[in-house]
């Protein structure tokens, strides 16, 4: 049997011929979503891996790209996916290669427009945590050093005398997890909704799942991290779901507070503060059947049929 001989076909530049604008963009963009979040998730998971195990230059050298570059392409993606495909298609280690300060921040402005929760983001901020040199609880320092064993630019910069960076430290002291931790929440979050959203653009995703990511995402975020009363999440779900929130032991009224908040957004159980007891609590169900959705200021918005 004679064998046939099947030419290669050029996906792209046909459907650009065929004027198929909108199939091409789709197919660019599926693409590099599924891969930049892919590489980004296993580069922080070797990471948070090295950090737990103490290896600390390994695991700042590690969150390095992630967030400087896969988290840029991501929100240039969201923020403009038109002009980012317009500089991916031609001379990219060009036009996607040391982008100024001035336009990280535009893209990361433009990005945090197109999130929920977008009041709760700043772009300059974003910056001075993952780009600038000269912020000393900022991440660049610090990877400037894990990356090399000397260093000369600024004061926070400078390799000291009789030293070479990081690989004199001692390795159980917490030093590190303080600086990770002071920042890390923060752009963790910011990762996770522009993740969320780059999907969204790719395949519309359920809206009560949607929501129910990112309430749990930016709710994990205020019961543990927000270091003042201002709970707009927490309040907005004791109003919704104060018809539930009675202990099934002591038949008390249940808060949903900064302690017992986390567990039941990870693992769907409530502690009641009175007694103690530990209950399932189908935080998933409940809030598909109120309808809460997050807003685009810090507080989030019911129906007024609420469960």
């Amino acid at each position: 049997m004679e064998q046939q001989i099947v030419e290669d076909f050029d996906l792209l530049k046909f459907m650009k011929e065929k004027n198929l604008i909108e199939p091409y963009k789709h197919h660019l963009i599926s693409h590099l979503v599924l891969r930049l979040v892919g590489d980004m998730l296993n580069f922080l998971y070797e990471a948070f891996s090295a950090f737990e195990k103490r290896k600390f230059t390994v695991g700042w050298s590690l969150l390095r790209k992630p967030f400087k570059e896969n988290l840029l392409f991501l929100s240039w993606i969201l923020a403009n996916e038109d002009e980012f495909i317009e500089k991916f298609e031609s001379d990219n280690h060009k036009t996607l290669n040391n982008v100024k300060k001035e336009k990280q921040i535009e893209i990361y402005d433009a990005a945090i427009k197109k999130i929920p929760n977008s009041s709760a983001y700043s772009a300059e901020l974003l910056w001075d945590h993952i780009y600038s040199k000269n912020h000393a609880t900022g991440f660049e320092p610090m990877w400037q050093r894990a990356t090399h064993l000397i260093t000369s630019q600024g004061d926070l910069l400078k390799t000291g005398d009789y030293t070479i960076n990081l690989i004199f430290d001692n390795p159980y002291s917490n030093h590190h997890y303080d600086l990770l931790y002071g920042r890390l929440p923060y752009v963790m979050i910011y990762l996770s909704s522009i993740a969320f959203e780059c999907f969204n653009r790719i395949l519309r995703m359920n809206d009560r799942t949607y929501n129910h990511m990112a309430i749990v995402s930016l709710g994990c975020y205020e019961a543990l991290f927000i270091n003042n009363r201002h709970t707009p999440i927490i309040k907005s779900l004791n109003k919704s779901f104060k018809s539930f929130l009675k202990c099934i032991h002591c038949s008390k009224d249940i808060k949903i507070n900064k302690r017992n908040a986390p567990a039941m957004y990870i693992r769907d159980q409530l502690t009641c503060d009175k007694c103690g007891l530990q209950s399932s609590f189908p935080f998933y169900w409940l809030m598909g059947q109120s309808k809460m959705t997050v807003s685009d200021n810090p507080k989030m918005q019911t129906s007024k049929n609420e469960v």
